[in-house]
């Protein structure tokens, strides 16, 4: 009796190992099914994301023509003023202006070739489709192309946003609200005036200069200007408008990579005037806010567009507002506030960090607080690097 139920347990048992064994093949296979069916639909039918990525170099590129629109492209720094200067190429008649599309992409970095770099000495590789330097020049290259339609869709969300303020009694008839539901006509009348107007401009402040040389390569009708602004002014700005915590806790850091980045876009810059001669210009934003007239009418000149009366206007309310808070705008003042409202110590930090940027860019230190105070002392001095531009 005893036997006959051990026998009995043992087939039991080995029944339910089989089942779990047979269970187990089963979800094995099921896990290998659906990897495999994972692997073929994404090589072989390829997902929405990958339409926003051109895999194919020469999709990008354009054959010169000279029936080609011109494209511009205007390649700054956070708080370096270049809304005022952008702004005052978008009064052209014959212009298409689109601030910064890369911004809601990229908030807090910028684009170099397979790498994500950001201004706290920190750099790490793309994390994501957006972040990769091929979905960078594609974003631009359909811009440029006026295929707004073909963006990814955040990038299309921001576009209709930031272009509202621009062209809001030109177009936008079907969309005076940024609601998804209105997007596409939004879209649709933005392509139309864009292949309407000769020149297409766009501001970055997301791509290194190491990247336009690929544009340059591609696009031979592409122009681009260079902004570049004393680094005290930039940080005064981003500590005024409080745009990052971590600056002020690291200040040192910050300024060092900042100079950094501007030393490195400075030697690109050189490369590609050499390269492509009269299709690249820097423009200090100091010398175009002493000067406003003559650095609008530079860059007009630069990029074949005519400087009308509308735009002289715009020129004289952008840079001489009438008096607010009993006191008159005045561009070149608010460019050297800095002078006024950093300490001595935070001056010292950054001339420290950025001695090898200053001597490229022409940018004088400060050797004591009474001359940071006297506004009568120059903070620049004549480049003596070999840079072509309003300087």
């Amino acid at each position: 009796m005893y036997s006959r139920r051990f026998s009995n347990g043992i087939y039991n048992f080995n029944q339910r190992a089989g089942r779990r064994t047979s269970l187990r093949s089963k979800v094995i296979v099921l896990i290998l099914v659906f990897l495999l069916t994972h692997l073929f639909l994404r090589y072989f039918f390829p997902s929405d994301e990958r339409l926003y990525v051109y895999y194919n170099v020469d999709e990008l590129k354009i054959e010169k023509s000279i029936n080609n629109p011109t494209f511009a492209l205007i390649v700054s720094y956070q708080r370096a003023g270049f809304a005022l200067i952008s702004g005052l190429l978008s009064h052209a008649d014959e212009s298409f202006y689109i601030p910064e599309p890369l911004q809601i992409l990229l908030p807090h970095g910028y684009y170099k070739e397979n790498m994500v770099c950001f201004e706290n000495s920190t750099y790490r590789r793309p994390t994501s489709l957006v972040e990769r330097y091929d979905f960078m020049i594609t974003a631009i290259h359909r811009l440029f192309t006026c295929q707004c339609s073909k963006l990814h869709p955040l990038s299309k969300a921001l576009l209709v946003k930031s272009t509202l303020t621009v062209y809001k009694k030109i177009i936008y008839k079907h969309c005076h609200s940024v609601h998804s539901a209105s997007i596409p006509n939004c879209i649709e009348e933005l392509e139309e005036l864009c292949k309407s107007k000769s020149h297409r401009i766009i501001t970055t402040e997301r791509s290194s200069m190491e990247n336009v040389i690929d544009m340059m390569e591609y696009w031979p009708n592409l122009k681009v200007v260079h902004i570049i602004r004393d680094p005290r002014g930039m940080v005064h700005s981003r500590l005024k408008v409080g745009q990052d915590f971590q600056l002020a806790f690291n200040l040192e850091n910050h300024a060092n990579e900042l100079c950094s980045r501007m030393y490195e876009d400075v030697k690109f810059s050189w490369y590609m005037q050499r390269k492509f001669n009269d299709r690249i210009s820097a423009v200090s934003y100091e010398a175009f806010v002493e000067s406003p007239y003559s650095g609008t009418s530079f860059l007009y000149d630069f990029l074949n567009m005519l400087y009308t009366d509308k735009v002289w206007y715009r020129v004289y309310h952008s840079t001489h507002e009438k008096e607010e808070v009993g006191w008159s705008y005045n561009s070149t003042r608010v460019a050297y506030s800095w002078r006024t409202h950093l300490e001595f110590q935070t001056v010292k930090i950054i001339d420290h960090s950025c001695h090898d940027m200053y001597r490229v860019y022409g940018y004088d230190e400060m050797t004591s607080a009474a001359e940071l105070q006297n506004q009568s002392v120059p903070t620049r001095h004549k480049v003596q690097f070999n840079l072509k531009g309003f300087l």
